[in-house]
């Protein structure tokens, strides 16, 4: 299912992140069973399924982040019910990750990145914090060690096999480009706007789900197409999928996110990074098929403004013509952001306790639990991430969460190519309208898989990264796209 790689990057001073567009045929056919798989599976034996993820994950290093990202594919799919299934899987992942790094006898990396070593300093204090400070201690704990774990071997995983660079990002790409061309047949079915009859879902669980999850996938493609000047059929028809794909799923989050990455990425380049970024902006604005696009843009918007005026606060306002779009959005996030705010004022330094709900006597009634009564799911609905995360962790938790994002994003700025960047930032700033930062039991995972891949993709060669032993090469690519 995987493919040979070069040990390293001959390129990495170049800006080229890759040499693709690959897609791995096996993956693939992988995912199209595992959708027909999940889809065909009664909800009961959903653990069945995570089961066998989770003993891929036991096979070596490389293995384990591929089941991790099988693991965020089954979560955003949504298609069968993995609430005690992915809590195996991060497990195994998170054992073979102890065996490599500690007790383990062979000749992998045992390395770990430093964004782990901050990662566990914001776990011993917000832990502390919420254990003192939250309602609901059992589940601030258990939810501050389950994003541990998650975001920790996630990102280590990444680091001990950065040797396969290539392949991880092929192997992205394989996932997007089967997310955006197995959901074209359900833009003509009603089973493709099940969940709430007006936004597009495609294969995924939810449109609120689809949407973000086209984020970082649009910004990949377009920064392909644009930076790399990859121009294959796949590349540009996946690039508009992904665009199209969000505005059908009416999620202003992951359209305003993926635009605001984009506008993050050009002021960024042409302000700072004058030598690498900005040379690719330049030289794609200045290709023959953006200017003709924007001036095309331009011409259709004088001629037709009035319509795509409605048009565009038809679909920020989600179709809602009762009110204005700032009514719109007050109504969605503004009364969430209102009552965490308001908590946080109650327990400014030490806030309420990670992941604590911001209406505890609702909160009380939706615990799933498992054998025991251990909590296996406990979701909460804040829509901003900068009040929800001064509402759980206090000024104290929210410092420690800056140097997180400062540790996670210098590597990303520092490197030559700016679609990485674009990609980790889109996925960030999902996070302003779905706050999912935290919830790696959750969406959250999936954007963490990218943005773990991100960091350590522009991490810079040491000269001394370990050889893969010969079980954890990769076969040769099988199929490539483009």
């Amino acid at each position: 299912m995987t493919a040979n790689v070069r040990a390293k990057s001959s390129s990495r001073g170049t800006g080229e992140i890759w040499r693709g567009p690959y897609i791995l045929r096996n993956w693939a056919y992988f995912w199209g069973i595992l959708l027909v798989v999940a889809w065909g599976t009664p909800n009961s034996l959903g653990v069945l399924i995570c089961g066998g993820v989770a003993l891929h994950a036991l096979r070596g290093p490389r293995h384990a982040v591929e089941a991790l990202g099988i693991l965020a594919f089954l979560i955003v799919l949504g298609k069968t019910s993995i609430s005690l299934g992915r809590w195996l899987v991060l497990f195994a992942a998170f054992g073979r990750v102890l065996w490599d790094g500690f007790l383990g006898r062979g000749t992998g990396d045992r390395s770990v990145p430093y964004f782990v070593y901050l990662l566990l300093l914001f776990y011993g204090v917000v832990l502390v914090l919420s254990l003192l400070a939250s309602r609901f201690p059992v589940v601030s704990g258990l939810k501050v060690t389950s994003f541990t774990v998650g975001v920790g071997v996630t990102v280590t995983g990444f680091y001990r096999t950065r040797h396969l660079r290539d392949y991880w990002l092929s192997w992205l790409f394989t996932l997007a480009v089967f997310i955006l061309l197995a959901s074209i047949p359900f833009y003509g079915l009603g089973a493709g706007y099940s969940r709430n009859g007006v936004g597009f879902q495609g294969i995924l669980t939810h449109p609120q789900t689809f949407g973000p999850v086209l984020a970082p996938i649009a910004a990949l493609l377009t920064g392909l197409y644009f930076f790399r000047r990859r121009t294959s059929t796949v590349v540009l028809l996946c690039m508009g999928l992904g665009w199209a794909g969000m505005y059908f799923s009416l999620s202003r989050t992951s359209m305003l996110a993926a635009a605001l990455a984009g506008l993050v990425v050009v002021a960024l380049g042409f302000a700072f990074k004058p030598d690498t970024w900005a040379v690719d902006l330049g030289r794609s604005l200045g290709r023959p098929i953006v200017v003709f696009g924007v001036f095309t843009v331009l011409t259709l918007g004088a001629l037709q403004w009035t319509t795509l005026q409605s048009e565009f606060e038809s679909f920020l306002a989600k179709g809602d013509g009762g009110g204005s779009l700032t009514t719109a959005l007050e109504a969605s996030r503004g009364n969430l952001m209102d009552r965490s705010m308001a908590n946080f004022w109650d327990h400014p330094l030490t806030g309420i306790g990670f992941g604590a709900p911001s209406d505890p006597a609702r909160f009380a009634n939706q615990l799933e639990r498992g054998p025991y009564g251990i909590p296996l799911s406990a979701s909460v609905e804040k829509g901003f991430m900068p009040t929800a995360v001064l509402e759980e962790t206090g000024l104290i938790g929210a410092a420690l969460t800056i140097l997180l994002l400062i540790f996670l994003f210098v590597p990303i700025l520092q490197h030559p190519d700016p679609t990485l960047f674009w990609m980790a930032a889109a996925s960030l700033f999902v996070n302003f309208g779905e706050m999912v930062f935290f919830s790696v039991g959750g969406m959250g995972f999936f954007f963490w898989f990218v943005m773990a891949f991100c960091h350590v993709a522009a991490l810079r060669d040491s000269g001394s990264e370990t050889q893969p032993a010969p079980a954890e090469r990769p076969p040769a690519y099988a199929g490539r796209g483009g």
